[in-house]
This record gives structure tokens, C-alpha cells and sequence, in this order.
């Protein structure tokens, strides 16, 4: 493994097969993009073989003092909207105000119903859908006393709306 041009050696990692799985402990002091390759042999400059193999990637070393939003529940909900859904963030700010925290749906927004500080659960209600068309939204976390605008990390799926049934009549 080379990080940042400097090789470290993997520890314990299985010989052959494919596909091979890797399983990496990578540590850095400061946080921010690290450009990494992993080759099986020590130094692929001296090996044909070895540096035909060689994989680069880029890993991304996170504050882990900054504020993410880490997951959201639940992903999808029909248009018509109107359910709770739970915005879990990483390093929550103290001293939110519900007012002040607004979940936006793309062309609708939610205001905060409820802010967990303990578990950094900040609740929302789900806006109806204005054209109550079906689909992907990408879903945007608003801070407002901070200005800090967060990309949640997966998009929210708008379904469409069921039609009425009659299931059962009673008494028949």
C-alpha cells in the first residue's frame, strides 16, 4: 500500500484468489483526500508483472469533529406526503432551534418537528409532493443560524400515490 507516496506494508493479507478481498486500517493525522495505490508486491517499479496489477483510489479522510448528516429513515413515501421522516446527524450543534433547521425536498420544505440532541435525530414532516409526480429527490439538510447547507448521502424516492380500492363490504 502507498499513501501519499509513502509504502506501508499490509499486514496479514490472503495470497491468490479472485475476486480478493482487502480489508485496510488506514490512519491519518489530518483529514481531507489521501491518494493511495495497493499492489501485491512491495515496490511494483521493479516487477512488469506486479506493476500490471497496481489499483489507485483516492480515500477521503473525514473531520471527525465535523457536523454530516450520516443517514435519513425513511427513504421513500408516497407523494402525498404528510409521514415523519428522521434525519440522523454526526456531531449535531448544540442549541438548535426547530425553526431554524429545514429539511428541503427540491421544490417543497420541511421545518423541523423535533430535534433529539442525545441520539442527533432531527425529525421532519414529509411534504406532498406539488405536482404529485413520482421520483427521485435529492434531499438538502438548511442551518439556518450557521448558513451551513448539508447534501444528504442518499436521494428520497417519491411514489406514486395508490388508487382507492374497495377490499371488503360488510355485513354482505
Amino acid at each position: 500500500l502507498k499513501q501519499d507516496g509513502v509504502t506501508t506494508a499490509v499486514a496479514n493479507a490472503a495470497k491468490g484468489g479472485s475476486p480478493m478481498e482487502v480489508i485496510l486500517t488506514l490512519t491519518a493525522t489530518t483529514h481531507g483526500a489521501s491518494s493511495m495505490t495497493l499492489a501485491p508486491c512491495e515496490d511494483p517499479s521493479t516487477n512488469a508483472d506486479c506493476l500490471r496489477k497496481v489499483v489507485p483510489f483516492v480515500f477521503t479522510f473525514l473531520d471527525p469533529d465535523a457536523v454530516r448528516v450520516t443517514d435519513f429513515f425513511p427513504l421513500s413515501e408516497y407523494v402525498s406526503g404528510r409521514t415523519e421522516i428522521d434525519v440522523k446527524v454526526k456531531n449535531l450543534p448544540t442549541g438548535l432551534v426547530k425553526a431554524q433547521v429545514i429539511l428541503n425536498f427540491g421544490a417543497s420544505n420541511a421545518t423541523c418537528s423535533n430535534i433529539d440532541n442525545a441520539t442527533g435525530v432531527l425529525t421532519f414532516k414529509i411534504p406532498t409532493e406539488p405536482t404529485a409526480t413520482a421520483g427521485k429527490v435529492s434531499l438538502r439538510l438548511h442551518l439556518l443560524a450557521s448558513g451551513r447547507t448539508f447534501h444528504l448521502p442518499k436521494t428520497f424516492d417519491y411514489l406514486e400515490k395508490k388508487a382507492a380500492a374497495i377490499t371488503s363490504v360488510s355485513p354482505s
